[in-house]
């Protein structure tokens, strides 16, 4: 049973951090709790501060490109907020099912079988510990503009660009409102993407694990088929027959469910990243604030993550449609050879991620924002010289 608590371990920090945000999926019923309307008050009081800024510096374009540099991470994360919430019993359903179907199922399985639960877990611990350094390194980042401002010119300046209203950001209390507010946002902001991008990593890879289970199966079941015995075990023949028959309805229904949840989520997540990317090469290319820098080097980290992912589950379903063609179905019998022929036909749909039904989650959609932001970078490049 290491594997399952190894499963909970990895699942811990999601319901930790769910917990703090008030997006609370796995431990309550209930849509909102305390620290859901805590965290709505954020929103509001970002908003209605982002929008007041815009109001006051929207005759300097180079300022309001400062303030609304962070417009694209927040509304993402904003709409992944309430996109969790209305989906929380599919995000749980999920999670059930992975816990069902791999860990308590296999458990006990074979040396092969344990291998694959053990290499997810060992796999998704490490990300959780490299998106939690990354992103909360990211503060730190970030923290040494308004140090180094004051320590190169002698200036007091925020950390964002956003101001509160009606309060004067160049005396001591305005300062250290705006400070205190930017900090707090900003660490909320962190613990969101935290929780949103692992999730999306969790479900994804716990799919994989349902392609892999099944691919060493059908391999065992060839093996079977393949012996030279000739009395051979028809009942082990079946029982594994059958248990790659359950093991592709999983881990078709798994992906499908996973694409039904994480498309729309993708969608705005590429969208809004591309934003931000466009917003910061502008603020690049026409003054030297380092925190533009900072920007496009994290959402660009960001976007590649998901595109990644996507091709990897890509590579990943494109092997289980070798596994299944491989199998040896002339040497199985007739009411399985037409149990083979459904899977055929279902290997005819595509089982892949994608931008919500417009384009791929893979390499080729990636180039495709690639070859278009860099043609945006050469427009501003022209258009500054």
């Amino acid at each position: 049973m290491a594997s399952l608590e190894g499963y909970y371990r990895i699942r811990a920090p999601l319901i930790t951090i769910s917990k703090i945000m008030g997006a609370e999926i796995w431990t309550s019923d209930k849509f909102f709790q305390p620290a859901s309307y805590m965290l709505m008050a954020h929103m509001v009081i970002y908003n209605v501060c982002n929008g007041y800024t815009v109001l006051t510096q929207i005759s300097d374009p180079v300022k309001l490109m400062q303030v609304t540099i962070i417009f694209g991470i927040a509304s993402q994360l904003i709409f992944k907020f309430f996109y969790a919430i209305s989906r929380k019993y599919d995000l749980r359903k999920m999670f059930d099912i992975a816990e069902e179907t791999i860990y308590q199922r296999y458990s006990e399985g074979n040396k092969e079988e344990v291998l694959i639960l053990h290499k997810t877990v060992r796999y998704l611990g490490i990300i959780w510990k490299f998106l939690a350094l990354i992103y909360s390194s990211t503060l730190f980042v970030f923290g040494m503009w308004p140090i180094y401002v004051y320590y190169s010119t002698g200036q007091m300046v925020p950390l964002f660009s956003y101001e509160i209203p009606l309060i004067d950001p160049a005396s001591s209390f305005g300062y250290i409102l705006n400070m205190f507010l930017h900090v707090d946002i900003y660490i909320l902001g962190i613990l969101g993407s935290i929780l949103a991008d692992y999730t999306f990593i969790f479900i994804v890879f716990h799919a994989v694990a349902n392609v892999d289970l099944f691919i060493l199966h059908s391999k065992e079941l060839s093996d079977l088929l393949i012996e030279n015995d000739p009395t051979k075990n028809v009942r082990a023949i079946k029982e594994k027959w059958n248990c790659c028959m359950c093991d592709h309805q999983i881990a078709t229904e798994y992906l499908n469910g996973t694409e039904d949840i994480v498309g729309l989520l993708c969608l705005v997540q590429v969208f809004s990243c591309i934003f931000t990317i466009c917003d910061a090469m502008l603020l690049v290319a026409l003054t030297d604030w380092y925190a533009a820098v900072c920007f496009l080097i994290v959402v660009f980290g960001e976007i590649t993550i998901y595109f990644l992912i996507g091709n990897f589950v890509e590579l990943k379903v494109d092997e289980l449609y070798a596994s299944v063609v491989s199998v040896p179905w002339n040497l199985l019998n007739n009411i399985q050879q037409k149990e083979y022929g459904y899977l055929l036909a279902r290997s005819q749909r595509p089982l892949i991620l994608t931008l919500f039904g417009f384009a791929p989650l893979n390499f080729e959609s990636y180039m495709t924002v690639l070859r278009a932001l860099y043609q945006f970078f050469v427009m501003i490049m022209q258009s500054v010289e």
